[in-house]
């Protein structure tokens, strides 16, 4: 089955933040042909609002959804020139799994970013 989730978080009437599950597209370079992977696409929090534990409860979410769907593992993608988010990952559980040097080699504005992929099992 395949699943392509939008997940968005709303206090007091105002999105704070969202995020985004896909798994069993097996045609999608980043699932890897695996059935049982789930992917974190895009967890984003307003500026405003962050370090208030929304990225925490979206990520709790979207790992709930990939567990209670039969997934066994989380992928996520983020890059070198975003530590935060990597640190993030890291305190959520995920460990970095791949780096991918030139992963954004034909992207004009990504092309120097190093692809850093982390896992988390469910």
């Amino acid at each position: 089955m395949r699943y392509r989730e939008f997940v968005l978080a709303v206090e007091g009437g105002r999105d704070v933040g969202a995020a985004t599950l896909l798994a069993g597209d097996l045609s999608y370079r980043l699932l890897d042909g695996r059935a049982d992977l789930a992917l974190l696409q895009d967890l984003r929090v307003a500026t405003g609002e962050r370090g208030r534990g929304v990225g925490t409860a979206l990520f709790a979410h979207i790992a709930g959804m990939a567990r209670e769907r039969g997934l066994r593992q989380l992928k996520i993608e983020t890059q070198n020139v975003n530590p935060r988010a990597c640190h993030f990952y890291r305190r959520q559980g995920g460990v970095l799994g791949g780096i991918a040097r030139h992963a954004y080699a034909g992207d004009p504005v990504a092309h120097g970013d190093v692809q850093l992929l982390w896992y988390l099992d469910l």
